[in-house]
């Protein structure tokens, strides 16, 4: 998609105009790329998330009578498909906080809207990580690079 290339390529860009040279202040310039790595990846995770979501959902095909086969997946979910990105962004932030029994019953008492209580952190599964390898890269930065 369109963002990954802007962030790749941008982020050298960026730097150099808010004035950070990498050869006067070498730890500036590598503390400036991790904020950047941080940043892209805070933007880039919802949008890979939910892409990978429309991506993976089945595809039901009625043939006959006959009914749909169970398709389990490893958090819970409504058996309605996703209509779109904006679709899929608001039910993995209002449907994956809550179990799927607690989820009937909200439905079906009439109190279908509202927020589940993961809130946003279902759009960011992996995040920690994400952030914890940007600033290991970091550190190996410090000990593979004599200009510090």
């Amino acid at each position: 998609h369109a963002l990954d290339p802007i962030f790749a390529n941008l982020g050298a860009l960026a730097i150099d105009r808010a004035g950070i040279d990498a050869y006067d202040r070498p730890a500036l310039f590598a503390a400036a790329g991790l904020a950047w790595k941080s940043l892209a990846a805070i933007v880039m995770l919802p949008i890979d998330t939910v892409r990978a979501r429309l991506h993976a959902q089945p595809r039901y095909v009625r043939r006959g009578k006959e009914e749909f086969r169970e398709f389990r997946t490893c958090v819970p979910t409504t058996k309605v498909p996703y209509t779109g990105m904006a679709n899929c962004m608001w039910r993995v932030i209002a449907e994956e906080g809550e179990s799927l029994p607690r989820l009937r019953r909200r439905i079906q008492s009439g109190d279908g809207g509202g927020v589940g209580h993961y809130g946003l952190r279902g759009l960011y599964p992996g995040l920690t990580l994400h952030l914890m390898v940007n600033v290991f890269v970091f550190g190996l930065g410090f000990i593979g690079d004599d200009s510090f």
